[in-house]
Order: structure tokens, then C-alpha cells, then sequence
């Protein structure tokens, strides 16, 4: 084989494995909006306009992360929709410590929720996945603390 047929063996083993990551793409995008009609359609949802932004964190107790992100959460100053995955005892504690949150018992959900990550509504309508919770809170309220401490400045002078 010369060198003109690898290239357009690559070539061809290129777009393939392209289409096939725009397939497993679209295959996300279609499972996480199932997600949120679902959720928006039952009860615990009725409450919470589709049109205003909104942060909702699927969170699962049994994550490795689970206490670097319950610090970022308490820790924050935002309300957030969360739907935790806990025994119902954790379930309860935790809605007495995040009052400012609206919590969510995932089990009330009616579906085996396996999402562990952010559904992030923009203010323009765009909803956004985020697969790492962790990094998305830390950026996040770092970006609050900054705006926050930028506002002080301009309010000083």
C-alpha cells in the first residue's frame, strides 16, 4: 500500500470514528432532555418556570465526591434545585442544613436516577450539561465571590 492509500485510509477511519462521536453526541443531548421532561412533568417540578435560569445538581450519596460537593453547596451563596440520592435520614438532615436550596428526594422521582452532574439554564434559554459537578460549583462560586467583590469596588467610588 503506497503512501496516498494510508492517507486515505486515515482519512476514512477519521470520518468514521467522527460520526460516530456526533451519533453518541446526539444520543446524550436526546437521554438528558428526556431527563428534564421528565422532571418538569412530575409533581415535584410544578413549580419551576422552564423560562427563568436555573441550576439543578443530581447528586448521589454514594459518589466519590459526595463531600467535596456538599461543601461547595453549603458553601455557596445561590439556590440551587437539588436532587439528592441519599438514605432518607441524610435526605432529612440535609433539608434542614440547605433551607435555601429546594431539595428533592430522587426516589420520589419515580425513575432510577443515575445522573450524577449539572443541568445549567442560561438566561437566554440555552441548557447545558456539565458531567463534573465538582469543578462546575468551585468555578462557580469563585465567579460569584469575584462579581460580588467587583460590585463593592464600583459601589465604593
Amino acid at each position: 500500500m503506497g503512501t496516498i492509500g494510508v492517507i486515505t485510509y486515515l482519512i476514512v477511519v477519521l470520518f468514521i470514528l467522527c460520526y460516530i462521536k456526533l451519533c453518541i453526541e446526539k444520543t446524550k443531548r436526546l437521554a438528558y432532555r428526556t431527563v428534564l421532561k421528565g422532571l418538569f412533568d412530575s409533581d415535584e417540578f410544578m413549580w419551576v418556570d422552564e423560562k427563568v435560569p436555573f441550576i439543578i445538581i443530581f447528586l448521589n450519596y454514594d459518589s466519590s465526591n459526595y463531600g467535596e460537593i456538599d461543601a461547595l453547596i453549603s458553601k455557596g451563596g445561590e439556590k440551587f434545585i437539588i436532587v439528592l440520592q441519599a438514605p432518607e435520614w441524610l435526605f432529612t438532615l440535609k433539608g434542614q442544613i440547605w433551607r435555601q436550596h429546594t431539595l428533592i428526594d430522587a426516589k420520589k422521582l419515580g425513575q432510577s436516577l443515575n445522573i450524577e452532574g449539572i443541568f445549567s439554564r442560561s438566561r437566554r434559554g440555552k441548557i447545558q450539561y456539565f458531567s463534573k459537578p465538582y469543578d462546575f460549583l468551585e468555578y462557580h462560586n469563585s465567579r460569584l465571590n469575584f462579581l460580588s467583590k467587583l460590585d463593592k469596588f464600583f459601589s465604593k467610588k
